[in-house]
């Protein structure tokens, strides 16, 4: 009990931390702004002890690297010290977006970061893709993240533009971790011949996440650069057919996380012989990621064989989905049938849909390869529910053990369909940036279940018997951003003590153990604060966010 009234004493002195009183009087406001959430995602992420006034120039650095470029920039004119601090620390650059910049500016921040490590995120069209080539060239070989957007501007048929682009990513990529291309156009290496082309030099030893939209017969000659890639996502610039899966496997040898982007599935996938397509052996993630057509998902996934020996298998749909299909869905995993065990929906929050995420519960284990009993891991799941599901089908979190649910899903009068069998509850605070304007609508602002607006059929919203563990957080940022929030969400004791009090119904006296992660904790009364820390035996805070699950998660996405 001491040691996380200790915890809560830390985290309302981080909040006293960013107080007015310490920051620089003179500052215009615009530029006190956005240097103020700056130091907040630092105090968070570095966990500072120092007011802004009195941080030294190494750690005011790290502060305004959390800046983008156009605050950076704003940041230059208070003072003198503030602009040499900016333009003598390279570190300062190591993560550039250059989507929109001024003819001349992306070579210029790259001049401000010397020579170390450096992160990208670029978009290329027809008026500034000599300038973006001539800096891959210059800067590939220290890049440790590159996402690479061909824009609808660019000179398709252009062959001589096309190969710039191919030449810039053919030299060595020694230090590149992650890799995206996103090529809606199929423009990636027009104007070369059969052969030519070797993507990286066939050098990215360290190369893990590859995310490709693109033309895969480009990469032919390219097993080299992604012989090490664990984790690919896949999607063809035209019609997916039987042929470009093949191509995947022989490129993604290594691959532990495949994903393929099934939307328009050719005549050929449907057509094609079940179990024809031999994936990677080192293979224990699969997932087919149908945005509106789950029968074409299927169709992709009958094309391997032995699919029932892979750990997790996944259909993922978004708001495209209808319905009916969706429901399908949730039948055969429910029931066991294959060729999945687990659905990732991402739908509309609209009266008569739902959004959320269906997993097997060893999603979380951490080393899922060697699972002796596939059977016995699908009869338990974890359902990630960000909004209402009170449309959902009645019995869809009958075996659900673990939930993680935002605190959006919950709507007054309409309480989830029932979890008996909840082990684990995780409920994600809205995020700071909404909680202002749409807080009112959330979990922890419900009426308490006295209320009539319940109605008389459930007194809470949450009927969890053997309920243990509840965990209230904020979740991570994606894969390519830095991962940090710009504010944090802040609760009051009386609104955790509402939440566990009027809205759960589980059968222990009190819960074995509360976790907040993520999450400002207002000053309140020593008495406010004990009731909380008495909710359950052990309680813990925790600045950090909380990554629900793993990354493949996010695979699944384009970001």
């Amino acid at each position: 009990m001491s040691a996380a009234r200790e915890g809560l004493l830390a985290v309302q002195a981080e909040s006293r931390l960013l107080s007015p009183a310490y920051t620089l009087a003179d500052l215009r406001p615009a530029i006190l702004g956005v240097v103020y959430k700056a130091l907040e995602e630092f105090v968070y992420k570095q966990n500072a002890t120092q007011p802004l006034s009195k941080l030294p120039p190494e750690l005011l650095a790290e502060v305004f690297s959390y800046l983008n470029d156009a605050n950076r920039a704003s940041v230059s004119l208070v003072s003198r010290t503030w602009n040499d601090i900016l333009f003598t620390s390279p570190d300062i650059w190591r993560t550039v977006d250059v989507e929109q910049k001024k003819p001349g500016m992306v070579q210029k921040i790259l001049s401000f970061s010397g020579s170390c490590i450096i992160s990208l995120d670029v978009l290329i069209d027809g008026n500034n893709w000599r300038e973006i080539t001539s800096c891959l060239t210059e800067s590939l070989y220290r890049c440790v993240s590159l996402s690479l957007s061909i824009g609808s501007g660019f000179p398709r048929d252009d062959k001589e533009a096309g190969k710039a682009v191919a030449d810039a990513m053919s030299y060595p990529a020694p230090r590149l971790q992650r890799f995206r291309l996103f090529d809606h156009l199929g423009a990636f290496c027009r104007g070369y011949d059969d052969g030519d082309f070797h993507l990286f030099s066939d050098t990215a030893p360290q190369l893990n996440l590859v995310k490709l939209h693109t033309n895969i017969d480009a990469f032919r000659h390219s097993a080299g650069a992604f012989q090490h890639v664990k984790k690919v996502l896949f999607s063809p610039s035209d019609d997916l057919t039987p042929a470009h899966i093949r191509q995947m496997c022989e490129l993604f040898v290594s691959a532990v996380e495949f994903s393929v982007e099934v939307d328009d599935a050719s005549q050929e996938i449907r057509d094609a012989d079940e179990g024809s397509i031999s994936l990677p052996a080192s293979v224990t993630q699969l997932a087919a990621v149908a945005n509106n057509d789950i029968s074409g998902a299927e169709a992709l996934l009958r094309l391997f064989p032995n699919t029932n020996s892979i750990p997790w298998v996944c259909i993922s749909l978004n708001q495209k989905a209808v319905t009916s299909q969706i429901d399908q869905a949730f039948e055969r995993i429910g029931s066991g049938l294959h060729p999945y065990q687990a659905i990732r929906l991402e739908t509309s929050s609209s009266k008569g849909e739902y959004n959320l995420h269906l997993y097997p519960d060893a999603i979380n284990l951490d080393d899922m390869a060697n699972l002796a009993d596939g059977a016995a891991v699908r009869q338990r799941c974890i359902v990630d529910v960000h909004h209402s599901v009170s449309f959902a089908p009645l019995g869809i979190f009958e075996h659900v053990t673990k939930l993680y649910i935002g605190e959006f899903a919950v709507n007054v009068g309409d309480p989830i369909p029932p979890i008996p069998n909840v082990l684990h509850l995780t409920v994600f605070a809205v995020k700071p940036l909404f909680q202002q304007t749409d807080g009112h609508k959330g979990v922890f602002v419900l009426p308490s279940a006295d209320s009539s607006e319940f109605g008389s059929q459930r007194q809470r919203p949450f009927l969890c018997p053997k309920l243990k563990t509840l965990c209230l957080a904020t979740r991570t940022g994606t894969i390519w951003s830095a991962d940090v929030q710009s504010v944090a969400t802040r609760l009051a004791p009386e609104m955790i003590c509402e939440f566990v009090d009027a809205y759960l119904e589980f059968e222990a006296s009190k819960l074995e153990s509360i976790t907040i992660r993520g999450i400002d904790i207002l000053q309140h009364d020593a008495e406010s604060v004990a009731r909380m820390l008495d909710l359950a035996v052990s309680f813990e805070i925790e600045s950090r966010n909380l990554d629900w699950t793993c990354e493949f998660n996010r695979l699944l996405t384009w970001h």
